[in-house]
């Protein structure tokens, strides 16, 4: 009898799926777009250099915090971590700091970013001490990480705002929950530039971007057209300890 493949997003809800897929049509250019150089960690050379450098300041002090407090091993996770970049980044900062453990996890709806995540990540998850895993996932499900395993999680950019907006704060409580030292979430607000998530603006032939009924529908090359969940959150977190500002 011939197998079936199993489908590791059949019991998300449909809007999320709807996310998903427009992620891996995406692939490639929306690695290209979001992270630029994948091979260049720290570089923070590309379309969001300036954001990026902001966000990576803060994890940065936190793994330095936690060696010079004497911790010895680490555990980082990424919820919604795309093609893996800032995993990537934080475990590779936390191995030149000396942690000998390192657990990482980072997570994403979108298969084929994840795939792109494990295949970047090859040489750094067979370092010595280094545990690094990638798989789908969908952030609004329980995390299974135990109350206060992780010392430092973070979800970025617009991961956040394909959620319902009545579901983020039960998210951001989730991850403070498994989290016993430092936390950083950041979301597109409301008034920011438009944006059409998986690829830059110019690559749109057509985008409406409704904050009325939080959706953002476009068209790319070739006539593909996607309408994502796109949620006018204002809210912007960089917190210790699961703890707001």
């Amino acid at each position: 009898m011939k197998s079936r493949a199993i489908d590791p997003l059949a019991n998300v809800t449909l809007p999320i799926r709807d996310v998903a897929a427009a992620y891996n049509q995406a692939g490639q250019e929306f690695v290209a777009y979001a992270d630029g150089d994948t091979g260049r960690l720290f570089a923070f050379e590309g379309l969001h250099s300036y954001a990026d450098r902001r966000l990576w300041s803060p994890l940065r002090t936190s793994l330095r915090d936690l060696r010079e407090a004497g911790a010895d091993c680490v555990s980082i996770l990424d919820a919604g971590c795309g093609a893996g970049l800032w995993l990537r980044s934080a475990v590779s900062y936390a191995r030149a700091l000396g942690f000998s453990t390192i657990t990482a996890r980072g997570f994403d709806f979108a298969d084929t970013q994840i795939q792109r995540a494990r295949a970047l990540a090859q040489d750094l998850a067979q370092l010595p001490g280094v545990h690094l895993t990638f798989n789908v996932a969908d952030l609004g499900e329980r995390l299974p990480e135990a109350d206060a395993s992780v010392d430092i999680a973070f979800s970025l950019y617009t991961v956040l705002s394909h959620l319902p907006v009545k579901n983020v704060p039960e998210v951001v409580a989730q991850i403070a929950r498994v989290t016993s030292g430092h936390v950083a979430t950041s979301v597109r607000s409301v008034g920011s530039t438009p944006t059409i998530f998986v690829a830059s603006l110019d690559k749109a032939g057509y985008f409406q971007l409704d904050q009325g009924t939080d959706q953002c529908e476009f068209e790319l090359a070739g006539g593909r057209r996607m309408v994502l969940a796109s949620a006018s959150i204002k809210v912007v977190i960089i917190s210790a300890s699961g703890t707001g500002p």
